[in-house]
């Protein structure tokens, strides 16, 4: 048995990504949504490649794919998203000043201890 492996485009499956419940929950606007998704997509550096990975991997299911709560408390800290994000403006595949404002709207969802709010 092989593994089928997806390019996405970045509209591509946007809807059904398991990226969106994150933007949701982040309270990004649709724009701010859209452009993270596009340069998560588009990058090539090693963090955010690697985040986006294991989103699509969870997105596909199957026994390498988790739980929800691994795709939370492990692969999805906010330390590996604001890491994911200085990547993506260090990449210029996202601009700083829009990175800023949703660097700003995670870091309202995340709790004194660094994790995320309930």
């Amino acid at each position: 048995m092989g593994i089928i492996v997806h390019f996405y485009t970045p509209n591509q499956c946007l809807d059904s990504l398991s990226f969106l419940p994150f933007a949701k929950f982040w309270r990004l606007s649709h724009a701010e949504t859209r452009h993270f998704w596009a340069a998560l997509v588009r990058s090539q550096s090693p963090k955010p490649c690697s985040w986006r990975q294991g989103l699509l991997f969870y997105q596909a299911g199957g026994p390498w794919s988790g739980s929800s709560e691994h795709l939370i408390d492990t692969i999805s800290t906010p330390q590996v998203v604001i890491t994911v994000l200085e990547a993506l403006v260090n990449e210029q595949r996202l601009g700083p000043r829009e990175a800023r404002a949703i660097e700003a709207k995670i870091l309202e969802r995340v709790d004194r201890n660094g994790g995320w709010r309930g």
